[in-house]
């Protein structure tokens, strides 16, 4: 569905990517990890169209990601940054209402609109504090209220940059675990996260850049196994299996 071919971008004088080629497909979970400044943010924004100043190409259904709409792209993909402004003055209805901005053809909420809110809420568990203002909400909240709105917004590929950012670690696992069941159904989601052991637990596949570039790409425990891996992340971190072999990172004196 998405797929990357010798892309290069700049953030001002900065190479934030180099030559990256990688191709994404429906049903996919991919983690996105590396250190801070290694692009993870600056691919997801390409990808999204958010970034066109990069050289060679970035295609979305095989069509440039440049040449579509932004609503057309936005029926496509969701797209959920790091960070958003805090003290919107909208109430959590409307913000998740928000994400089926692509979609209205009226004034008004439509049925489909509301069920597809409805829908995102429960998978997000914000459905309890609906009425309230999002400025009232804590980080955490928030960032599941956006990624309600993301949902609402019906794509066929997530983009997800942190997805767990702020958020308390029952409703990380409880977020990730319900985007590798909707991915199981057929959705594309690419997440960057820190988080590896999350990653591990629930991405079928671990893309891991450096400096600008794809280091290692492959299933977690063949990206663990990778005698490459330790030059990213350094001897702390020490790839190794469970007691019932699933990949895991165990952090070294």
């Amino acid at each position: 569905m998405i797929a990357l071919q010798e892309v290069t971008s700049r953030r001002g004088n900065i190479l934030a990517l180099e030559s990256v080629t990688l191709s994404f497909q429906p049903g996919e979970f991919v983690a996105l990890a590396g250190l801070n400044g290694a692009g993870k943010s600056t691919l997801l924004e390409t990808m999204a169209g958010l970034l066109p100043g990069y050289a060679g190409n970035c295609l979305v259904d095989g069509r440039e990601v440049r040449a579509w709409s932004s609503r057309d792209l936005a029926r496509r993909l969701s797209f959920l940054p790091q960070l958003v402004a805090a003290r919107l003055p909208f109430s959590v209805e409307q913000v998740v209402l928000m994400g089926r901005h692509p979609h209205c053809d009226r004034w008004f909420a439509s049925t489909e609109d509301l069920r597809a809110m409805e829908s995102a809420m429960a998978l997000t568990g914000c459905a309890e504090f609906r009425a309230r203002g999002f400025h009232t909400l804590s980080g955490g909240e928030r960032q599941r209220v956006l990624l309600a709105a993301a949902l609402a917004q019906q794509p066929r590929a997530l983009l997800l940059d942190e997805p767990g950012a702020f958020v308390d670690l029952p409703h990380q696992v409880q977020i990730f675990r319900m985007i590798r069941d909707l991915c199981r159904d057929g959705l594309l989601c690419i997440a960057a996260t820190h988080d590896l052991n999350l990653a591990a637990t629930y991405c079928g596949r671990l893309v891991i850049l450096d400096k600008g570039g794809v280091h290692i790409d492959a299933s977690p425990a063949a990206a663990f196994d990778d005698p490459s891996f330790p030059q990213v992340f350094g001897p702390a971190v020490c790839p190794s299996r469970t007691p019932s072999g699933r990949p895991w990172l165990w952090y070294g004196d």
